[in-house]
Parts: C-alpha cells; structure tokens; sequence
C-alpha cells in the first residue's frame, strides 16, 4: 500500500487489525526497521520466526509497516554508477529482503497466512516484491474528498468548543489535498488562537488565522508597512477583489469568490487575497474561456496599483 501524507499508520494498522478482528485470526505486527541490525543474519531470522508463529498459528494476517525499511531496491554488489557503497549493511539488509521473498512464495507458500505491507515510498521498493504472486492487491489511499474533509472536520471539532457560526463546509471545500491529520492540526491552531485572544470559544476569525498560518505562515514579526506601502498592497488586492466580483457576472466564467483579504504580511507574503474555492469538477475540465476568466483578476490588481501611485 502507498499512503500519501494522511494517518497512514493508524489507517493501514485499523483496517488491517479489522481483517485480522473480522476473520478471527491472530494477528501479528511489525515494522520495517525492527528487522534492520548490524548483526549477520538477524533480520532473516526474524522473518522465518514471524512466518513460522504465523504458519503455526494459521490462518493469520501478518502486516508490516514501513516495508520499505526492508524492501529497498537491490542494488547489486557488481552495479556500477551506485549512488551507495555497497557494504556489509547493504548486504545484510538484501538478505533478509531474499528471506522474505522466499517465505512469500517459496517451496512452502504458507496458505492460510494474509501478508499486507505498508510504505509511503512505493517507488524505493524492490520490483521482485511488487510482482503478482507476493503482492497481488496495490491500494493507494488519497487524501479525503471535500465530504471526508468535512466529517473529518466535524468530529475534531466536536472535541473543542467551537461557535456555530463557524462554516466548517467551506473549510472543507477550500482546503484540497489535506489529510486528516492536517485537519485535525487546523482545528488544534485555531484552538491556539483562541486562547491568545482570550475567547470563551473558536471563533470563524480564529479558524481563518489557523488557515493562513498553516497555509502561508505565521505573521511576520519586526516588519510593519508604513501608510504608504499598507496603502499599495491593499490597492493592489482590493482591485483584485473587485475584477473577480466584476467576472462573475457571467454566466459561463468560472471565477473563484472573493472571502477575504488581508495586508498583513505573513510568511514571504506582505498581503493576500483568500478566494472561496469551486466544486471539484469546474477544475477537472477547464476551456480556454475559463481559464482566461481565471486569469484576468491578477492583472488589474497591479494596473491599479500604478494608476493610484502615478507610475504609468
């Protein structure tokens, strides 16, 4: 299995303890670094003891995590160009990677016996253990959808005393690509802020500075715009604002809506304009007419910017 950045250890760990729960067998859990030592010949010989309790035990579910601390690509002791030196650490570790490619499909398969692995690093494994026959079934799990961010959402808030003006929905739909754990650090952020603010509970503006600290960065201290350049970025964003507002009058433009803006400088940023995200569908097939309507707002925000300043 190849996890995104998501709670891919709880994930993996959960579903592969409810086969294991489900079937009624035992089940037996390691990590990919637990079979990696100095010594000659302990890792292989801890992949024959778990394969051998788990054959004993039978049926079982074996899972490991982090497979690609064993599983590495081979590099050979006779490759050339090798970005690695090939030594004995490299050789014990190919080893135990041979032991768990025959206790997988060698003399004895070992039926009975569910074999899962799990790896952020698919792309590090050795082929031979990828191919049919040791592992049949590759699953990705992608991070949740705008609905899964919103149940994800809600149950983390459910923890923290949180206003019922907050809209978790269009955090849910303007956050793409977040896993449940940065969510769950979202509403933890907020709940930081709150405190600092000395609110009795979150608040909508406490979850937006959550938003932008994890998104932009925190704000940046010792720089403060005088008048002058307050005065520029907030002319700039603002007639952003309003082509965008401006475009959105026809019918087939797919243009984002203004939420917010803000010139306070965060990150390497000094300002910033926070647009309410589309469905997910509006951004799979994009026309040039759309994509053109999605690019005029970034023009007027410097015309308007030297027209207030005289530098045209």
């Amino acid at each position: 299995m190849q996890l995104p950045i998501i709670s891919r250890t709880l994930i993996v760990t959960l579903v592969a303890k409810a086969i294991a729960g489900e079937a009624g067998v035992p089940f037996y859990q390691m990590a990919g670094s637990e079979f990696v030592e100095v010594l000659v010949g302990v890792g292989s010989a801890r992949i024959r003891d778990l394969f051998k309790r788990a054959k004993v035990n039978k049926p079982s579910v074996i899972f490991i995590d982090e497979i690609d601390a064993l599983a590495t690509r081979r590099q050979g002791i006779f490759k050339e160009n090798s970005d690695q030196s090939y030594n004995a650490a490299t050789q014990e570790r190919e080893t135990t990677l041979n032991q768990l490619l025959i206790e997988l499909d060698g003399f004895d398969t070992g039926k009975g016996v569910i074999f899962l692995g799990a790896t952020n690093r698919r792309d590090l494994l050795d082929p031979a253990l990828l191919r049919p026959g040791r592992f049949d079934r590759k699953i990705r799990i992608r991070p949740p959808n705008a609905k899964g961010r919103l149940d994800i959402l809600k149950i983390h808030a459910s923890k923290v005393k949180m206003s019922d003006s907050v809209d978790l929905s269009s955090y849910a739909s303007n956050l793409p690509g977040w896993s449940g754990a940065k969510l769950a650090q979202l509403v933890q952020e907020a709940a930081l802020v709150a405190v600092r603010k000395t609110h009795s509970s979150i608040l909508q503006s406490d979850m937006d500075d959550a938003v932008d600290r994890l998104t932009v960065g925190p704000t940046r201290i010792g720089l403060e715009l005088g008048h002058e350049g307050q005065c520029r970025r907030a002319t700039t964003e603002v007639g952003v604002a309003i082509t965008s507002h401006l475009l959105l009058r026809y019918e087939d433009a797919k243009i984002e809506r203004c939420d917010r803006i803000s010139i306070i400088p965060r990150g390497q940023t000094l300002s910033q304009v926070v647009f309410h995200r589309l469905d997910d569908e509006s951004y799979m097939f994009g026309r040039r007419p759309q994509l053109l309507h999605r690019l005029q707002p970034t023009d007027p925000g410097r015309w308007d910017s030297e027209i207030c300043t005289y530098e045209i």
